[in-house]
């Protein structure tokens, strides 16, 4: 399909016809300015890939004619990310940067040194949606994460066990807390690759002893991500795009 046509989000369409309303309606016509006939490419988050035709714009809706459709299994190893909640531009950096990274999950949950929870949590997971929407759109990946708050990390991490979990430390926080130490994360990804690959971010402050403990019980590997102290939107984003670029790397050489 053609990478120059414009995208818009759509729900999947039940048969060959679908409507623009709300906000994609008014960037295809108040912003972009299509009229009858133009054609735009639509995503709907599920895998599929369409090419639509305008055949009617209205004052609050333009109906759209599927005229060609593609889809596209989901990865063979899916990404899941834990993250601690951050503040709002630097959350909604990481919801962006990670649905561009073709991340198939966010769970942000809160820990001993997270910010504290916003009261308007579900207007916060609403608003996070939509900035993963709109970087879908941009990064044309073909999957919307799903984005769930859950308060507590260790139910975030009680995952299937056909999971490599790995938990990012910054370069002193296993030394100074006297835990496992942890090891380069390339070094635990060319070793193993399982059905899902789930990397679990802490706050700012890092995580405690108590919360290291509990994340080790439930199998999680300790992994750095290099000698410098990152800030927790760039540890995401740094290890998100290790493992997309290995996994690619393991794909490619016929490894996954």
């Amino acid at each position: 399909m053609s990478h120059h046509l414009r995208r818009f989000f759509i729900s999947p369409p039940e048969g060959h016809k679908v409507v623009l309303e709300g906000r994609e309606f008014h960037h295809l016509k108040n912003v972009l300015r299509f009229e009858k006939n133009g054609l735009i490419e639509c995503l709907d988050g599920q895998g599929h890939q369409y090419i639509g035709k305008i055949i009617g714009i209205k004052r609050n809706k333009a109906e759209i004619e599927i005229v060609k459709r593609q889809f596209f299994p989901p990865p063979q190893t899916k990404i899941r990310l834990i993250i601690s909640l951050l503040k709002n531009k630097a959350m909604e950096m990481v919801v962006q940067k990670a649905t561009e990274l073709g991340v198939w999950e966010i769970n942000i949950c809160l820990t001993q040194y997270s910010v504290p929870c916003p009261k308007n949590i579900s207007e916060k997971t609403r608003r996070w949606q939509e900035i993963a929407i709109q970087a879908l759109k941009q990064s044309g990946c073909l999957y919307l994460p799903q984005i769930i708050f859950e308060p507590c990390p260790v139910k975030a991490g009680d995952i299937p066990q056909d999971t490599l979990k790995l938990m990012a430390l910054g370069p002193r926080e296993g030394q100074a807390k006297g835990e496992q130490s942890s090891q380069p994360i390339l070094n635990v990804l060319n070793q193993k690759v399982s059905a899902m690959i789930c990397l679990f971010i802490g706050p700012e402050g890092g995580l405690s002893p108590e919360e290291i403990k509990e994340m080790l019980g439930l199998g999680f590997i300790p992994v750095h991500l290099g000698s410098y102290v990152l800030r927790a939107e760039t540890a995401a984003v740094a290890g998100l795009a290790i493992i997309q670029a290995t996994l690619d790397a393991m794909k490619q050489s016929g490894g996954n």
